[in-house]
């Protein structure tokens, strides 16, 4: 066989045959390989593929919800701040503990503020007024949305 010893053919012939019967356990029905004695099935068993060779893969998105929530929470201060200029309603904006903060000068313009919260932001936030500080945290909803539109984006 093309100037190969017979050790070299004999040592080839006995791998692919150890080959083809550790493949065999794969091309049985089931029901069949079922049949097999308890024993044997406990190391001649089909070889279990990888994710990458079974044609498929897994992905797990995660989000971290508190810096979601603060960026967020920022995204609004930095829209908030030029629309309360525009309303002459002067107030020192602030992101802190996840909740904006308005500590406003004139404590009479607190619900002039509330509105204007809310009307810049479109999700469901929950919005308290104490002491001339309007203070605005988002629902737990809004949140639940805001993680389900992050995992959408990043599969997109």
């Amino acid at each position: 066989m093309f100037g190969y010893s017979k050790f070299k053919v004999a040592v080839i012939s006995g791998v692919l045959a150890l080959g083809v019967f550790f493949a065999l356990p794969n091309f049985l029905p089931t029901e069949t390989y079922e049949k097999l004695p308890k024993d044997v099935r406990s190391w001649y068993h089909p070889v279990t593929l990888g994710l990458d060779l079974q044609g498929g893969s897994y992905l797990l998105m995660k989000v971290d919800a508190d810096t979601l929530k603060q960026e967020k929470l920022e995204a609004l201060a930095d829209v908030l701040r030029p629309a309360l200029r525009e309303n002459k309603i002067y107030a020192k904006v602030n992101v802190t503990d996840g909740a904006l903060q308005v500590k406003l000068v004139n404590a009479s313009q607190s619900s002039e503020a509330r509105d204007l919260i809310r009307k810049q932001e479109n999700v469901a936030m929950n919005v308290t007024v104490e002491d001339g500080t309007v203070t605005a945290v988002y629902s737990d909803e809004a949140l639940d949305e805001m993680k389900k539109q992050a995992v959408e984006q990043s599969i997109d």
